[in-house]
């Protein structure tokens, strides 16, 4: 619960703070999860297993943007999260860059 608490955070506020507390609420999750692999130990396998799956759908997926190249990064566009491929993760920083610099521009009266 504390975990979908922290990242309900992020997604309202994307900030220094909610981020640390999303990564703490993971470290805990992550002790429990070595303790309850210790109690159930075939769980392991089973996670493995779908670790395995999961690498296989990520490396297969194509990017949201230009459905060509695989996906490479996660980006916030319209406030949604979607997958791209490196080309157009560096077009989409590079456009976001040009958007911040002409808002500054005209915040200075120039």
């Amino acid at each position: 619960m504390e975990l979908i608490k922290a990242l309900c955070k992020v997604k309202l506020s994307l900030n220094q703070e909610s981020v640390a507390n999303v990564c703490e609420e993971l470290a805990d999750v992550e002790v429990m999860l070595n303790q309850m692999k210790l109690i159930f130990p075939g769980a392991t396998c089973e996670l493995k297993r779908k670790v395995e799956k999961l690498e296989v759908k990520l490396i297969t997926k194509k990017c949201n943007l230009c459905g060509e190249n695989p996906v490479s990064s996660m980006l916030k566009i319209n406030e949604k999260l979607i997958g791209v491929c490196e080309k157009c993760c560096k077009k989409e920083v590079d456009k976001e860059q040009r958007k911040y610099k002409k808002t500054e521009v005209k915040q200075d009266g120039h």
